[in-house]
Formats: structure tokens, sequence, C-alpha cells
């Protein structure tokens, strides 16, 4: 059971072989048009699933 549902999430993503839509944090950031100075307090994660 985990205590941080952040933690658990991550956790999730990389066990099951998701990877983030965008290479990079900057580049997320241009495509949503959020700020360069602003944190992202998300990733958006995807899963191929034709391999």
């Amino acid at each position: 059971m985990c205590d941080d549902a952040a933690q658990c999430g991550r956790y999730y993503i990389d066990r099951n072989g998701f990877k983030p839509l965008h290479k990079t944090e900057q580049d997320e950031k241009a495509f949503y048009d959020i700020p360069e100075e602003e944190p992202l307090h998300t990733r958006l994660p995807y899963l191929d699933l034709k391999t």
C-alpha cells in the first residue's frame, strides 16, 4: 500500500511501460503554452499498444 498518491501513480506508470508524451519538460511547456518559469506539476504519459 502506498502512502503518497503521487509515488503510487509514478510506480504504476513506470511498471506498466508508460512513457512521457513529450521528450522534455520544456517541450511539454511549450506545447501547452506554460511559461518557462512556472513548474510543470504533471507529465502526460502514453502507452504504445502496437509494440
